[in-house]
């Protein structure tokens, strides 16, 4: 298994330890008004009736719009690595160089 190589970043990240470690969640929603979207990442635990919000973040329809192309062309690349993509190019007994 290789280990994804980072990003080449045009700017230095500073990001505290708590951070780094991430937060797991498994529920997000996303509302909007005419200015902002708001996107919420909760927890929803089983046996519970509310879920929990864990971090609101609130950015421009211009950030939202650039967040959502960088989302899918990722998922586009885990696809390709280890989703359906994958299964299915072994199925047809393909190969493919990784970038």
């Amino acid at each position: 298994m290789t280990t994804p190589t980072k990003p080449k970043m045009p700017f230095e990240i500073d990001i505290t330890e708590e951070t780094a470690r991430g937060q797991y969640i498994n529920t997000f929603i996303i509302n909007h008004t005419e200015n902002e979207f708001l996107l919420d990442f909760a927890i929803q635990a089983p046996g519970f009736e509310k879920v929990k919000v864990l971090q609101r973040i609130i950015v421009t329809p211009k950030q939202m719009e650039r967040f959502a192309g960088l989302v899918l062309e990722s998922y586009k690349k885990w696809d390709s690595t280890y989703g359906n993509g994958a299964k299915k190019e072994k199925s047809e007994g393909g190969s493919k160089k990784l970038n």
